[in-house]
């Protein structure tokens, strides 16, 4: 089909395409998919085991959700892995909880530095204040451990 008006399908019921190949969408001002009312968009719902790739060519901003978004999920029995050339920010009004069955690690690749507490904010750090915990600060191999404060300790 080729034409320079709109095409509107309209249907009752489902429109299917199926294609043994590729379906391609090219638009000059933007590609949407959205729904009628309060009904889901679904992606990658059916059974097949294929990657879904987004934004994989060109350099592009994704973006999921919005600032009135109830939820944003991620469900899988495998690893979430964050790579960038460049900071990850993780930003939130309230609380960010980092909760694992077998341990949470924060380290630094190379010989960078930790950081925990280390903007000008004055909030209270708090650590092992729940549970009988051993508190470990150091190793044999450490070269210094330095505490500096404006009172006494």
């Amino acid at each position: 089909i080729t034409t320079a008006e709109d095409i509107a399908l309209t249907a009752a019921k489902t429109i299917n395409l199926d294609a043994t190949t590729a379906i391609d969408l090219l638009a000059t001002t933007g590609v949407s998919i959205n729904s009628k009312g309060a009904t889901a968009i679904g992606i990658g719902t059916d059974t097949n085991t294929g990657s879904m790739s987004f934004g994989t060519a060109g350099a592009r901003a994704i973006n999921i959700g919005n600032p009135a978004a109830l939820d944003i999920g991620i469900d899988t029995a495998e690893d979430i892995e964050l790579t960038a050339a460049k900071t990850v920010n993780i930003d939130a009004t309230t609380t960010i909880d980092l909760l694992a069955t077998t341990g949470v690690q924060i380290n630094s690749k190379g010989a960078s530095a930790i950081g925990i507490g280390s903007d000008t904010n004055t909030g209270t750090m708090s650590f092992g204040t729940a549970g009988a915990r051993l508190i470990n600060i150091g190793s044999g191999a450490a070269l210094d451990i330095g505490i500096t404060t404006a009172e006494d300790i």
